[in-house]
């Protein structure tokens, strides 16, 4: 037994292979499965860092959570997050260009 799991059975009164991994005797599934980190996101989304970041200040980009300085975005929130930014298609009304607001129209 190494001075870990030693130091650990002395504390608790359990050794560290007693502690059961899974009840169902299948393998334990990750308690923070469900979310994915800052690169990670990063990555799916084929963005930099440094864009995500902005969109954060920028109040954009989807919630996160923050476990002391680490940042994980949930899969779900995530996907909810893309969702609401879908649009339409980009022709409207027969034209393949959109029509400018009227308060940026020139007269």
């Amino acid at each position: 037994m190494g001075a870990l799991a030693a130091g650990h059975q002395a504390q608790w009164g359990v050794a560290m292979t007693d502690v059961p991994t899974s009840t169902s005797g299948k393998a334990p599934e990750r308690l923070l499965g469900d979310y994915v980190t800052h690169d990670e996101l990063c990555q799916q989304l084929g963005i930099s860092n440094r864009t995500l970041r902005r969109w954060d200040s920028l109040g954009v980009a989807p919630p996160k959570t923050m476990i002391g300085r680490r940042v994980l975005y949930r899969r779900s929130t995530v996907a909810a997050w893309l969702a609401a930014r879908e649009r339409g298609p980009a022709c409207v009304g027969g034209s393949a260009i959109p029509s400018a607001p009227k308060s940026l129209k020139l007269t």
